[in-house]
């Protein structure tokens, strides 16, 4: 099987090398936007160099931690690429935190075109970005791209994915470390999508997703693309798919998923869907290594749209056509080692079919964390779909101790091999020279390498699995071949490789010496902190199980330290303040060593006002002005900055006059309670009132604290002027003229509405419990009663339950039981429940009333006490 050669051949550079720059550009956290932008006067935001870049330009980014966004939206040309990459031996952080863009396809580091002009032939390596939890959650953002690379990159802790390719042609996305992507966000760890072309994701390393509530599948290919590689990548510990090629509603094709290693995967190793109904169109999957993932090894399928957006009425998912599952280890995995799905309820599209399963090796699938049943091959219940599938040449082989598939649904094909496979261990795939997989697979679109990149066929007939047998171990070899720079005083550490061989492997410096400060552990690792600049030709050797050496010649070179960076005061001006009001203002500094110390460097403050050594000017000013004062900043390596500042310190406000707010007053009525709270605002609290002219209706008063109460004895309209005055001796005063109209006539008639019964349903309740009353109420008189009520006073600490039908209405304070007109004789029954929360003993009194005459109001009342325990 050779399907589009570009695709295996070892990935060449998109882009051509470089033949010339214009110049080179640094910038550094300790650097200045104002400054040239070389390495000795570097800028200080990496946005300011992205800005000023051309075709040829490369931008060398020190160490440190940069808090902020970057766009780039400036082309260089094929022969002259425009370059961001850290500067040798150290790593700059672009630390998002606090930052958001209005776009919501714009990550931390974005190469961003428009549909017309897309922004091309520019590469990012060697950066860390972190820590991007806004809405446009992306770390590297490729949109509308084209001719660019992003190698070698780490990012950690985005909202949505690490990486994103949209709408990208040639791209390159090779050697970067993806961790904790889609932290509640959507999308996919590492996403190719909306029509990107011709885009290789190679060596990358994708691993331990955040919180997977909205996406964060590890890979996804899907919505479009094509012509895609997806190559020696590892993806582990992913609580979704490892990778995913998905077609969504565009005809996605030429898809190619070649010697990946997908394990500890929460769901399916690989999964390829039709979402929304785009077509799927020749997928290949081969030499991959698929193990110890919690379902399915790879997972063929209908399933629809989960999150309901494909449109009403929603396409018929699962347009898939023409896939290749070749050559393939699939170990371990928690149900079956390829499986068709189809959701309840869906239809098999009639384009599905022409899958092409064949060379795999598939053992020991099923029974794992979940203890789900398992099977090599399994149809899952649909036998409908086996005419659709070609199974030829495939080792299948269940779980130790149990059937090899109780799934109940198993697909053997033609010429199955149904035999243990033999492997060198339970953590190494490799076949031993007793595997029955050896020389037992088909010619039929079968690859030209394996999961190591070995040649197949190596005598005329291909092996099972991802491992063609080689008849012995590759020769031991260094992988090993450069170091990176390190700096005295940092810490520093790198793990050498090698591989082939018999392992486990012992390494040793086997000539030279290692920078003073650092040491080579048996497995490899040189750590340490580096005390001496310089560069140290040494060499590493390693020997395997049997003995076997092999060399690697290195240079190790070790910078200076970096001269400690300066504290800047962030400060430029301070906001103005009051006379006798207090002020309150905090500075900043950012750069150089925590903590910091603040002291005034020249002149003084404001009268009332002192600085604290950390840096809050604080107090009460006493005189105004424009005062000029300079503040310093040291750091605790005793390095300092100044600045310069101006605070103006305003005259105090004259006092504000009271204003009377009330401007009318509500009428009364002779021989009833009347109540009036007045109102003012401004001025300075607490106010005193009282009458500047006229009098109040006789019966009624008014307060200092502005209340008119009383009962007015006589009817008319009175006039009368009153005075507000504050604790500053201030004043405004307020005509009104409030009308008292006559009292009412008494009711008329005889209707005689008595209470007949009121009692406790029970003598003592529960605290917390509900306690009953019964209440009659009967008209004994000859006339008619209107609007009859019953009322009870609601006692403190006590709530309403229920009761009255729909007549009786509680409010904070009392109970009204409305019943309407009664005719003589008749009466109402009723009962009502109230919640006391304390103990004690209460009395609560009912009474009736109506809008008639009553000839005997003493049967109008009655009391009820009640215990509550």
């Amino acid at each position: 099987m050779k399907p589009h050669l570009w695709l295996y051949a070892s990935i060449p550079l998109l882009l051509a090398a470089q033949a010339s720059h214009a110049a080179n550009y640094y910038v550094a956290t300790t650097g200045n936007d104002t400054n040239a932008g070389t390495e000795a006067a570097p800028f200080k935001t990496i946005q300011k160099a992205a800005n000023i870049v051309n075709a040829g330009d490369t931008v060398y980014i020190r160490g440190g931690t940069y808090n902020g966004l970057v766009l780039v939206t400036k082309s260089g040309t094929a022969g002259n690429p425009i370059t961001f990459t850290n500067y040798a031996g150290e790593t700059p952080v672009l630390d998002a935190t606090g930052k958001t863009s209005a776009d919501y396809w714009n990550g931390v580091f974005t190469i961003r075109g428009t549909a017309t002009s897309k922004t091309s032939h520019v590469r990012v390596s060697g950066l860390k970005i972190q820590n991007n939890t806004a809405n446009n959650g992306f770390g590297i953002s490729c949109y509308y791209c084209a001719d660019s690379e992003i190698r070698n990159n780490k990012t950690y802790n985005t909202r949505i994915s690490g990486i994103v390719v949209g709408y990208g042609d040639r791209v390159v996305v090779d050697g970067n470390d993806i961790e904790k992507a889609n932290n509640t966000g959507e999308q996919e760890n590492l996403s190719i999508l909306r029509e990107s072309s011709f885009v290789t994701v190679t060596n990358n390393v994708v691993h331990d997703n955040g919180n997977d509530s909205g996406g964060g599948e590890g890979i996804d290919i899907k919505q479009g693309s094509h012509d895609v590689l997806v190559q020696g990548n590892t993806v582990y510990n992913n609580t979704k798919v490892g990778i995913y090629v998905e077609s969504w509603d565009k005809l996605t094709y030429n898809i190619v998923v070649d010697r990946n290693k997908i394990y500890s995967i929460g769901k399916s190793g690989v999964a390829l869907g039709s979402e929304c109904g785009g077509p799927l169109r020749n997928v290949t999957i081969s030499n991959n290594l698929i193990y110890n993932n919690t379902r399915h090894g790879v997972n063929v399928g209908i399933w629809g749209d989960l999150f309901g957006q494909c449109g009403s009425p929603a396409p018929t998912p699962g347009n898939i056509n023409g896939v290749k599952i070749v050559n393939n280890t699939i170990v371990g995995n928690g149900q079956n080692g390829i499986n068709y799905t189809r959701d309840a309820g869906l239809p098999v599209h009639p384009e599905f079919g022409n899958i092409y399963i064949a060379n795999n090796l598939i053992h020991d699938n099923g029974h794992k964390t979940l203890n789900f049943p398992g099977c090599p091959i399994s149809h899952n219940a649909h036998a409908e779909v086996v005419s659709h599938y070609t199974i030829e040449n495939n080792l299948l082989n269940g779980t130790s101790g149990k059937p090899r598939c109780d799934w109940g649904s198993e697909m053997l094909g033609t010429n199955p091999l149904l035999a243990a496979p033999q492997l060198v261990s339970a953590t190494d795939f490799h076949l031993t020279a007793s595997s029955p997989a050896i020389d037992a697979g088909t010619a039929n679109h079968a690859p030209d390498h394996d999961y190591d990149g070995l040649v197949r066929p190596m005598n005329g007939l291909w092996d099972l699995g991802a491992y063609e047998f080689s008849g012995q171990p590759p020769a031991l070899n260094i992988n090993t071949t450069s170091l990176p720079q390190g700096t005295v005083g940092t810490s520093y550490s790198v793990q050498a490789n090698a591989s082939g061989g018999s392992a486990p492997y012992t390494w040793h410096v086997a000539g030279g010496v290692l920078p003073n400060g650092l040491s080579l552990s048996a497995t490899g690792l040189i750590n340490g902190t580096p005390s001496v600049a310089g560069t140290t030709n040494l060499t590493l050797g390693v020997t395997d199980a049997n003995g076997a050496l092999d060399t690697q010649a290195l240079n190790l070179v070790i910078n200076a330290a970096l001269p400690p960076s300066l504290p800047d005061i962030t400060t430029t001006s301070l906001t103005a303040g009051t006379v006798k009001t207090a002020y309150n203002a905090t500075l900043g500094a950012s750069n150089g060593t925590s903590p910091y110390k603040w002291s005034i460097s020249s002149g003084k403050l404001p009268t009332g006002l002192k600085l604290s050594t950390a840096g809050v000017i604080s107090g009460t000013p006493s005189a105004a002005g424009t005062f000029g004062f300079s503040i310093k900043v040291t750091d605790s390596k005793s390095l300092s900055d100044t600045q310069a500042l101006n605070l103006v310190i305003n005259a105090a406000l004259p006092p504000s006059l009271p204003d009377i707010t009330t401007t009318s007053l509500t009428a009364g009525t002779v021989k009833t309670a009347y109540n009036a709270t007045l109102g003012a605002s401004n001025g300075t609290s607490p106010y005193k009132w009282s009458i500047s002219s006229g009098k109040l209706p006789t019966g009624l008063k008014l307060s200092t604290a502005g209340v008119i109460s009383g009962t007015p004895s006589a009817a008319g309209t009175f006039g009368f002027s009153i005075k507000v005055t504050d604790s500053k001796s201030l004043s405004d005063t307020q005509a009104f003229s409030l009308v008292i109209n006559a009292a009412p006539p008494p009711p008329t008639g005889n209707a005689d509405i008595a209470l007949t019964t009121f009692k406790a349903t029970a003598a003592s309740v529960t605290k917390g419990s509900s306690a009953g009353f019964n209440f009659v109420l009967k008209n004994n008189g000859n006339d008619v009663a209107k609007n009859a009520r019953f009322v009870l006073p609601m006692p403190a600490n006590t709530t309403w339950v229920s009761g009255g039908a729909a007549e009786c209405v509680p409010s904070a304070t009392e109970v009204v039981c409305s019943f309407g007109d009664l005719a003589k004789s008749e009466s109402r029954n009723r009962y009502i429940y109230l919640r006391p929360a304390v103990a004690g003993s209460f009395t609560v009194t009912g009474k009736t009333t109506s809008d008639t005459g009553d000839s005997t109001p003493s049967n109008n009342s009655k009391t009820v006490t009640l215990t509550v325990k």
